[in-house]
């Protein structure tokens, strides 16, 4: 738009191409000054001394170079210009196109990881379940053996103590049965196996997995 201003201003009129101090046509470019001048001004005037060129001589040769410019535009530039806003285009509407592929590939692989700490929660969940199952087994047994233990200590203290208090220190007849409880009790104390600590701890503690341990999903860009 400015290219075409300059040249409607270009259009000037016969009196806008003489010399505004002599009258004469503006048939010269003082190279020096870079604008018109008469013959007058490069022999008397403000331009004496000065190179000059005839105007038609420098309108014809910068007709030139415009022309050469526009054909510069026309073959090459242009078409390059032309060529890469097409190739923007077409990256701008292919990323378009990935991007759209890109979101439905991690909304999948979501799903997919959604669904593989399911079933690692429940596989864990299954696994606490059988530890814990397995360490009861074991404590139930020993539990179990040291209340045998404990009911028979009882049994034979409590039998023994009637003996003592109810028996007769004359009472002969007794004699074996009070030799046996003895023996018995006696078994009873010297008892080593006695498995006085539990088998199993109750610590049962779970590591949590950190989120960039559990699902990593790496998107490669080219």
């Amino acid at each position: 738009e400015a290219i075409r201003q300059a040249g409607q201003s270009a259009k000037i009129s016969k009196t806008q191409c003489e010399c505004a101090d002599h009258g004469k046509p503006l048939d010269y470019l003082c190279k020096d000054c870079d604008t018109p001048a008469c013959g007058v001004c490069l022999l008397l005037g403000g331009h004496v001394g000065h190179k000059a060129a005839k105007a038609t001589e420098v309108i014809a040769h910068k007709k030139q170079n415009v022309a050469d410019g526009v054909a510069k535009l026309r073959t090459s530039i242009e078409p390059r210009l032309v060529q890469s806003i097409r190739a923007v285009d077409d990256v701008t509407t292919r990323l378009t196109q990935r991007t759209g592929e890109a979101r439905s590939q991690v909304k999948v692989a979501v799903q997919t990881a959604v669904h593989t700490v399911q079933a690692c929660g429940e596989k864990l969940l299954q696994d606490v379940d059988d530890i814990e199952l397995a360490r009861s087994k074991v404590l139930d047994k020993q539990r179990s053996g040291l209340q045998h233990q404990l009911d028979a200590a009882r049994g034979a203290a409590e039998f023994g103590e009637e003996m003592v208090r109810d028996l007769a220190d004359n009472n002969d007849a007794c004699l074996p049965l009070l030799v046996a409880v003895e023996e018995r009790i006696a078994a009873i104390c010297n008892v080593e196996e006695i498995e006085e600590k539990p088998k199993h701890h109750a610590e049962l503690a779970f590591q949590p997995v950190q989120e960039d341990q559990l699902v990593t999903k790496t998107m490669q860009t080219t």
